[in-house]
């Protein structure tokens, strides 16, 4: 459909793109068109309109009612169809994804900028380019803008794999609003990670064709090996066949060497045909445990492109007897163990070995079954190994059993350390009993080198960042009975936090956060700067720390350590080693000799906070009690100490004072109550702490003991790795980026497939990260699962299964990434690339000039919604009005109006004439006293027809102020007085009647005809 839709636009010369999923009558669009049939039912709601709600009305309000009301049902029908205003762009946005993996060559890498720079020159002045790199996670190079030429550095921070689509995803993400989407992708098409044709099926739904530039060539000469194939458990001495599977492009000599657990065991010379070839070599181990087995191609001179390639891991799980590995401090050649000999005499193989010995991957400890650390100092591991001990005993089953001495426990520094997360006992100071506070001195040089990472310092922080986090550890390790101060040294000892007592920890924080970089380094001020701050201290310990990378002058501290010896104040010094010379170290050494305390010197600055805990433990009070005890059963049943005659057990003469944690079982205590012997379950392996020590010090009593060696066995064998597999087999594999664990489980008896088992696995990775796959059964008595196995390097994975009967059985296996999937594929994936483009309909382009030969517009809808549900909302009163509302006749409104306005004006004249009333008043008793005398000389008088004569003295009628469009007639002369007269007071009545009409508005007075 996408081709079609593409070959039609390119016959009719425009591009057409393929259907979208909003439909639009332009200029005009709708979201959700399904909506639009609900105007189908308007003639319908008409109809019930006029015959209903409407039909009372007359035809003028029944006909503007029903407009206001079909409009409000349209605005909202097509509010609810998504109604959108569509205006379109010509500018266009090019985003360019540049392949920039291991398997990309830096040429190619050249090209593909060079393409791109190639696509500029054909671009218009309102079109946009940028670029973004892949690997296994996309960067952005260059933003998108209007610039002509792009240079940028094309490498990415993970070039092990490639995700093409997590470049997509990213791609859409920085697209302006305004302009046509493209998307032009430059790869070999050999993705390890993600799909890019789920990526390519989003773009075409966000109408952003891909364009696919193919890069990259098959190589002329190429061999690797793709992976090794052996059993998963072997037996101890017997043969077992390793395959190698090799794969070829041109075929030749080469040489095939075996390691085991990086030891050579063996090579022999093969002859690679083209293709893919199986090697077969013979593997034998002589002693148990969980083996890493290696094979390694060596290929003449010029017959190989990649040497990356050329190895091959697998792991076999030799049966047999436990191996523990015995960890201590001092050289193991010295004839000074006791412990080995006595588990020796147990039928209890143990290997000594130095913290060097530790590795660093789970992978490689696997071999053993249990690790013992004997009286061995925290700052001897590092924290790979200390992290490789946690996760092989918590997701693996291996056991751990720590020995105490005056450098284990909370006195070795192991305080919030992966190993004290491990163990049994709790080594927090602040739980513990204290003696009385002490005060310490926090010295850090603040150069303008210490600003700088150290030259053998991994990750990013400076080592003043390291000074400042270990200071913050060592404060946060204090109590409120304890004081510390901090001093920042360059030339001088500035007091930072001065000297108080640990009562606001976050205001000292504060006060090491402000620390920036000084000037130069004089050591000598640091030392006087400690005494000042430390000599009246109140406190029984008092104690100074100083940190430096910096080179000092010779200075004469004999007087100073007559000084710090008086106030009995104990110097440690940090180094950190950058190359600095004797004689500015060796004075400060003498100090730190001559006042009792520690001289460290350190090429990885990391170990700082890890020095500064030690040492705050130490002097905070060592957490060790040094008096004879003979310890006590504490919990008489348990598996560590049942069948042990205690009736004659000697003394031990101390420990170091520790806190059971919780759930941990304690087997012994001391004379205090404090654990001696604790145990408990730590994932699918066990821990062990004793506190007392298994040598000539603490424990020297013990050696003569006959129950020394069994119970030494008894300890150990409890905390050992506890594999029961019976039938079950377990495998891992590579498919891709992800590794595939395969469990075949039968029973032992009858050999009947087990169904429905609860199977779980642990995986720890090469950094010692593990992962918790659920395994899912697929065929009979077989489950499946996968995990993540994207970095390179060693994974082992312990398999769980809980049967119905209740049991649980824990197998092995292992993987091994040996080398980038960046370097297994020998020939691009064109045909991945071509059909991402086919979704999306884009083009299979050959140059960088063909990128705007094709233009696009951009469909710009901007929503109607909110418009049209206004609209409604305004008309809605509308409607309400007309249909409630009575009007009436115009004429009749207009002659109100008028009517109003005539009262108005005559309301205003009147407040013009306050004294008129008065004027009328006076006028009416006047003409009252005139008509009464007339009326008497009337009464006086003979009838005749003549009319009476007026007396010059009176004044005539004034008539009555008449307001009129017309001239009023003059008024009609009264008639002669009839024969009967009317009363006095009737008459009068009749001019108080007169009066009044005379004051009422016009129309109450007759008009003329």
């Amino acid at each position: 459909m996408n081709r079609f839709w593409r070959l039609r636009g390119e016959e009719m010369g425009r591009v057409i793109l393929p259907p979208r999923r909003t439909y639009s009558l332009m200029p005009v669009s709708f979201d959700q068109p399904a909506f639009l049939l609900a105007l189908l039912l308007l003639p319908l709601f008409a109809a019930v309109s006029l015959r209903g709600s409407l039909a009372d009305l007359d035809p003028l309000r029944r006909s503007l009612s029903l407009a206001l009301r079909l409009t409000i049902v349209a605005s909202i029908v097509f509010a609810l169809a998504g109604m959108n205003w569509v205006r379109r762009s010509g500018a266009n946005c090019t985003l360019f994804l540049i392949d920039a993996s291991y398997s990309m060559p830096r040429r190619d890498r050249q090209r593909a900028l060079d393409i791109v720079n190639e696509a500029t020159g054909k671009m218009r002045a309102e079109d946009k380019v940028g670029v973004i790199l892949i690997g296994a996670e996309p960067r952005l190079a260059f933003e998108p803008s209007l610039r002509g030429k792009i240079a940028c550095e094309l490498t990415v921070p993970d070039g092990s794999q490639t995700n093409l689509a997590r470049g997509v995803t990213s791609a859409l993400s920085y697209f302006p609003d305004d302009a046509a989407r493209r998307i032009v992708l430059l790869s070999d098409g050999n993705e390890t990670t993600g799909s890019l044709l789920e990526a390519a099926r989003s773009a075409a739904s966000e109408e952003t064709p891909i364009d696919v530039l193919p890069l990259g060539s098959a190589p002329d000469r190429e061999a690797l090996l793709e992976r090794m194939l052996t059993p998963p458990i072997a037996k101890r001495g017997e043969p077992f066949p390793i395959k190698v599977v090799a794969n070829s492009i041109s075929g030749g000599p080469g040489t095939l060497r075996l390691y085991r657990n990086g030891e050579s065991v063996g090579e022999q010379r093969v002859d690679l045909q083209p293709g893919k070839n199986v090697l077969t070599v013979e593997g034998r181990a002589d002693k148990p445990g969980f083996y890493a087995y290696e094979a390694r191609l060596v290929t003449p001179n010029g017959a190989d492109t990649y040497a990356e390639n050329n190895r091959a891991v697998s792991f076999v799980a030799v049966e047999g007897k436990p191996r523990l590995l015995l960890i201590q401090p001092r050289d193991p050649l010295i004839p000074d163990d006791y412990l080995p000999p006595a588990m020796a005499a147990q039928n209890v193989q143990v290997e000594v070995g130095t913290p060097r010995d530790l590795p660093t991957q789970a992978a490689s400890l696997a071999a053993y079954d249990g690790v013992i650390l004997s009286d061995v100092p925290a700052d001897s591991l590092s924290n790979a190994q200390m992290r490789t001990i946690q996760a092989s005993v918590r997701d693996l089953g291996m056991g751990l059993t720590m020995i105490g001495g005056d450098l284990s426990f909370g006195a070795g520094g192991y305080y919030q350390t992966p190993i004290e997360e491990a163990l049994p006992v709790d080594l927090n100071l602040k739980k513990m009993k204290r003696l009385p506070g002490v005060a310490l001195a926090l010295a850090m040089d603040y150069s303008g080198s210490m600003n700088s990472q150290g030259q053998n310092t991994p990750g990013s922080q400076s080592k003043l960042d390291l000074a400042k986090e270990a200071t913050d550890q060592a404060v946060d390790l204090l109590n409120v009975q304890d004081q510390v101060g901090v001093l920042a040294v360059d030339t001088q000892a500035n007091v930072i936090v001065p000297l108080q007592y640990v009562t606001n920890k976050r205001k000292i924080h504060q006060g090491v956060a402000a620390i920036n970089g000084g000037a130069g380094t004089e050591m000598s001020a640091a030392v006087k700067g400690c005494l000042a701050l430390l000599k009246n201290a109140d406190a029984k310990v008092r104690h100074a720390i100083l940190v430096s990378d910096g080179e000092t002058g010779p200075y004469d501290y004999a007087p100073l350590i007559a000084e710090l010896r008086k106030a009995k104040i104990t110097f440690s010094l940090v180094i950190i080693d950058e190359g600095q010379g004797a004689a500015g170290i060796d004075p400060l050494k003498r100090v730190v000799r001559a006042t009792g305390g520690r001289f460290y010197r350190v090429l990885d600055a990391s170990q700082i906070p890890k020095i500064f805990l030690r040492e705050t433990q130490t002097i905070s009070k060592p957490p060790i009690l040094e008096e004879p005890f003979i310890p006590r059963l504490a919990t008489p049943g348990s598996p560590l100490v049942s069948g042990t005659n205690w009736a004659g057990v000697p003394p031990l003469l101390g420990y170091d004072v520790v806190n059971a944690k919780p759930t941990a079982e304690v087997a012994l205590a001391s004379h205090k109550g404090d654990p001696v012997l604790a145990s408990w379950q730590y994932g699918l392996g066990k821990t062990v702490a004793f506190t007392s020590d298994a040598k000539a010090r603490w424990g020297a009593q013990w050696l003569q003991w006959p129950g020394y060696s069994s119970f030494w066995a008894q300890i150990l064998r409890w905390s050992l790795r506890k594999s029961d597999t019976g039938s079950y087999q377990s495998a891992a594999e590579l498919v891709g980026s992800r590794g595939r664990i395969s469990v075949d489980a039968v029973d032992d008896k009858t050999g009947a497939f087990v169904n429905f088992v609860d199977a779980t696995a642990r995986v720890v990775g090469p950094d010692g990260a593990s992962q918790t796959v659920r395994l899912v059964q697929t065929g009979p008595g077989r489950y499946a699962g996968s995990f993540d196995a994207g970095k390179t390097g060693s994974y082992v994975a312990a398999v769980t299964q809980k049967t119905s009967d209740g049991k649980t059985r824990i197998a092995r296996a292992g993987l091994s990434v040996s080398y980038s999937p960046e370097y297994a594929a020998l020939k691009p994936n064109t045909a991945l690339l071509l059909r991402a483009a086919d979704i999306t309909g884009g083009r299979a382009l050959k140059s960088g000039a063909e990128v705007f030969a094709e233009r696009r517009e951009r469909r710009l809808p901007q929503s109607l919604v909110l418009f049209l549900l206004t609209l409604a909302l305004l008309l809605f009163p509308f409607d309400v009005a007309v249909r409630r509302l009575q009007l009436r006749p115009v004429a009749e409104g207009t002659v109100e109006v008028l009517n109003s306005a005539r009262a108005t004006v005559r309301e205003n004249l009147a407040a013009r004439r306050p004294n008129q009333e008065a004027q009328r008043e006076r006028a009416a008793a006047s003409s009252v006293g005139r008509l009464a005398t007339r009326k008497n000389a009337l009464s006086s008088e003979p009838d005749d027809d003549s009319p009476p004569p007026v007396s010059a003295s009176v004044e005539p009628d004034r008539p009555a102020v008449v307001w009129s469009s017309k001239p009023q007639a003059a008024p009609i002369p009264s008639a002669a007085p009839t024969a009967n007269p009317e009363p006095a007071g009737d008459y009068l009545s009749r001019l108080r009647e007169a009066k009044k009409r005379a004051a009422k508005p016009d129309e109450d007075l007759p008009r003329s005809p």
